[in-house]
């Protein structure tokens, strides 16, 4: 009987035994899966929170490329816009008042815009006046009722006011030599910059203006005569010619 029960003791401390060593091992198992499960889990998360991130650099990206299309579109529409009003700003009017003074008597009547057959402009052009092409680089200006009074058109490129000068000089000399510089009137500046000669003949009267504008230099030409004046209309006319 007492061996009975030693060996019923020594059993069960047996088991005991056992069971004290299987627990730790068991509970390493248990912690290893759990600290497994948790780095799984915190790769996802990491991946799910690159994957939002790109997400939202995509939609950034995206938000930037449609706002800098708009800027570049805007741009484009006002540069059109700007361009469309510069173009109706150069487009000349069919018509044009002028104010003239015509052998001591101040006029205004309306001209019409013509454009030269042979040169690069255009200009308004009073009733009674007709702008025809003398010869290739040259136009004339004239009085329907007496062509006498009329007005030569030089509009000129790759020269110079200066030399343009001399030749008037040579040609003023045809009629007298003795030439009369003229200084342009206060109201006139728009030939500030002009060269102004004229002579007198009998009752001829003979005008010459040398006007640098821009890369061009107009010259004029004006006939008259002394007792019955007509520069003044011409030279009102002369100043809106303008290139095409």
């Amino acid at each position: 009987m007492l061996k009975s029960t030693k060996l019923l003791v020594t059993i069960i401390i047996g088991i005991f035994l056992l069971a004290a060593c299987g627990t730790p091992e068991s509970n390493k198992t248990s912690t290893d899966a759990t600290d497994s499960n948790k780095q799984e889990q915190k790769i996802k998360e990491d991946e799910k929170e690159k994957e939002q991130d790109k997400e939202k650099t995509i939609e950034q990206e995206d938000e930037e490329e449609k706002d800098t299309a708009k800027e570049e579109e805007k741009k484009t529409t006002d540069s059109q816009s700007s361009s469309e009003k510069k173009d109706e700003s150069n487009v000349r009017s069919a018509e044009k008042s002028l104010t003239f003074t015509l052998n001591n008597e101040e006029k205004q009547e309306t001209a019409s815009l013509k454009e030269s057959d042979t040169q690069d402009y255009s200009l308004y052009v009073l009733e009674g006046y007709e702008l025809t092409g003398e010869e290739p680089g040259k136009d004339v200006l004239y009085l329907n009722e007496d062509d006498a009074n009329f007005m030569r058109i030089e509009y000129l490129t790759n020269t110079d006011k200066a030399s343009q000068e001399e030749i008037a000089i040579e040609q003023l000399k045809a009629v007298r030599d003795n030439i009369e510089k003229i200084e342009p009137a206060a109201s006139e500046s728009w030939l500030a910059n002009a060269l102004i000669h004229g002579v007198e003949k009998d009752n001829e009267k003979v005008l010459s203006y040398i006007i640098p504008q821009g890369d061009h230099v107009l010259k004029l030409t004006i006939f008259t005569k002394k007792d019955n004046d007509y520069s003044d209309p011409f030279i009102k006319m002369a100043e809106t010619i303008e290139a095409k």
